[in-house]
């Protein structure tokens, strides 16, 4: 098990006990795990010390990570460019280059790993059928200790890239709202990095509004991708941005949201930001489905078309 950074630590979700603080989950499992290891050198067998071992190695079984939006990742100095729709054959052909990226002798769902793993297995298993005292003690250790998070914390990648994923989510908003988009004007938007032929690293839709204000920055509508339990999940919402002062904060407490979605509100760089978004749990939440995109889009055009003519406040 790799440690996450200081940041990542409050989103990881975990199999067992998935409410207890991260900081005090270390603790607990790896004592338990010295606990156990140190009965086993005390009284030299494997089993005395089998139960905190077996106890401490589930505490730190990763299912996947909890899903959020950052709004941070709205930054309006970001590289965002309009791109033309046969760029997206480009991103497909990276399908097969990701692929490629993903193996892992670590990870049991590749032949790499699924050698690593079987190969490792059987030696550790033999070693403990036929080794006595201390050899056969730490092949047992290894199983328990290794062996489950081989085949928990896989990674699984989608059959297209993450960002087909995203644009065909995106895709799909426009179907579902192709009705009520109509008296707007809807950009396809990619954010461009890499030196020399630039490539793309996230998409999002811009919707222009019919007769804004100019302090109104627009709609936006964007995807994420959970990893929850080795499968990656497209997770829409939409932002609402405007300059300071505009009062998305007024439109925010005026407004309820229906069941199923969460509204929140930001100011920060000079901006306004205001999301819808599906509302989320620790364990339900992390995808939206078609039906609820389309809601999603809805309402955001909803509080759009409410606020883009001038400042609620104003009203």
């Amino acid at each position: 098990m790799i440690l996450p950074s200081r940041e990542d630590c409050a989103i990881i979700f975990f199999r067992i006990w998935p409410g207890l603080a991260y900081g005090r989950r270390m603790v607990l499992a790896f004592g338990l795990v010295a606990l156990g290891l140190a009965i086993q050198a005390l009284a030299g067998a494997w089993v005395a010390g089998a139960l905190p071992l077996v106890a401490g190695n589930l505490l730190l079984l990763v299912r996947g990570y909890d899903n959020f939006v950052d709004f941070k990742a709205f930054d309006p100095h970001a590289h965002w460019e309009r791109i033309e729709t046969d760029r997206l054959a480009e991103i497909v052909r990276l399908d097969s280059a990701i692929r490629r990226w993903d193996r892992s002798a670590l990870d049991v769902t590749n032949l790499l790993g699924a050698f690593v793993f079987l190969s490792l297995t059987g030696g550790l298993m033999a070693l403990a059928a036929s080794g006595r005292g201390t050899p056969r003690i730490l092949a047992l250790d290894g199983l328990i200790l290794m062996l489950p998070h081989w085949v928990t914390g896989v990674r699984r990648v989608l059959r297209d890239p993450k960002l087909v994923t995203r644009a065909r989510t995106l895709q799909g908003a426009l179907q579902s709202g192709a009705a009520a988009l109509e008296p707007h004007s809807v950009h396809l938007m990619a954010l461009m990095g890499g030196d020399g032929a630039k490539v793309p690293g996230d998409l999002k839709l811009k919707i222009d509004l019919a007769e804004h204000h100019e302090a109104f920055l627009g709609l936006y509508g964007q995807v994420v991708l959970n990893e929850v339990g080795g499968t990656s999940y497209p997770y829409f919402y939409v932002v609402l941005v405007a300059r300071e002062g505009f009062g998305l904060q007024d439109a925010h407490e005026q407004y309820t949201a229906p069941k199923g979605l969460t509204t929140e509100f930001r100011q920060e760089d000079a901006v306004e930001v205001l999301v819808l978004r599906q509302t989320t749990t620790k364990t339900a939440g992390y995808k939206t489905g078609n039906t609820r995109i389309a809601a999603i889009l809805s309402e955001g055009l909803r509080i759009g078309e409410s606020v883009s003519g001038g400042p609620p406040r104003a009203a």
